[in-house]
């Protein structure tokens, strides 16, 4: 079978299959959370292209260089002195929801919200958008004021606040942004965002976690297989992952469209089961920048994960 046919056959398997399993997935997987240091960390509001704003998290490392610098009130700009020398162990540097999860009311929500940063009443607003139209919404946090070129830090409303993830007594770099649904607000902000329908978002996670490991893995290792022609001749290129552990130890490995993450002493371990076990896309996850908190080797310890070169075609 062509590759394209196999892809083709790849994505409608899976669409079939995590329709036929959602009544009988498996129950989500537990995690606490871990208070933390709050002078650790920052939310800034990025700009980009034209009046838009991404969110960022950025967390100080101990002993390290200083990641940011605060000026001004209402609002106050940030200056990411990051930017200007290699954080790799002064700062940790969240950009995406590889690296956060929104948690609410103690559980993590990964699929009935959306957060955004919006623009309203003269500042900045991060959201908790709802997908149900009938349900609030949380506002998070605020700028106090606005600037369309500097990056902006968002203050969090009471009741919100950083914590990190904490999986069998272990605390793991992944973060949360964590509070409570006694602060949402009924201001209709769903009009900002196309309705959809509510799901469970629990039971949708750990469905796709069963398809992944039980389908979607086999047939993506025989569409890797049928392309490993094209990849010896270099239309395919590795991407490269930096693995740092508890100890501030770190390496650089590569890693491939298939999973497969290639150790300096030529150990190969697939990381996709791992990364669909603690809910990451690993499509996201492998084909653009980010990090991840796992244990990808099953030793009971999880290592921090960053795509410093996504897995991308040659050019």
């Amino acid at each position: 079978m062509k590759p394209l046919n196999l892809l083709k056959s790849l994505f409608f398997g899976t669409s079939i299959l995590a329709s036929s399993f959602a009544l009988d997935a498996p129950q989500a997987m537990a995690f606490g959370e871990q208070e933390v240091n709050q002078q650790q960390f920052i939310a800034v509001a990025i700009p980009y292209n034209y009046k838009q704003y991404r969110l960022e998290i950025i967390e100080q490392l101990p002993g390290g260089q200083q990641c940011w610098r605060e000026s001004g009130t209402n609002p106050s700009t940030v200056e990411l002195l990051l930017d200007n020398f290699d954080h790799t162990n002064s700062c940790r540097r969240i950009s995406n929801t590889n690296g956060y999860t929104l948690r609410v009311d103690g559980q993590d929500d990964r699929v009935a919200r959306i957060d955004k940063i919006v623009r309203r009443n003269g500042e900045l607003q991060l959201i908790a958008f709802h997908k149900d139209p009938t349900q609030p919404d949380l506002v998070i946090g605020k700028t106090t004021g606005i600037s369309d070129t500097q990056p902006l830090k968002i203050n969090f409303n009471p009741g919100w606040s950083i914590t990190k993830r904490v999986h069998e007594g272990q605390t793991l770099n992944h973060v949360y942004i964590s509070g409570s649904s006694a602060t949402a607000t009924n201001n209709n902000l769903n009009n900002t965002l196309q309705n959809t329908t509510s799901v469970d978002s629990a039971n949708l996670i750990n469905t796709v976690n069963q398809v992944y490991g039980d389908y979607v893995n086999p047939l993506l290792n025989t569409v890797v297989s049928s392309l490993s022609n094209a990849s010896n001749n270099g239309n395919f290129c590795q991407g490269i992952v930096t693995i740092s552990d508890s100890s501030s130890n770190s390496q650089n490995a590569s890693i491939y469209a298939d999973g497969t993450l290639v150790l300096n002493n030529q150990n190969k371990i697939n990381i996709r089961p791992a990364l669909a076990q603690y809910g990451i896309n690993p499509e996201q996850f492998l084909f653009q920048k980010g990090t991840a908190t796992i244990d990808f080797d099953n030793d009971g310890v999880a290592e921090e994960l960053t795509i410093q070169q996504p897995v991308a075609a040659c050019q």
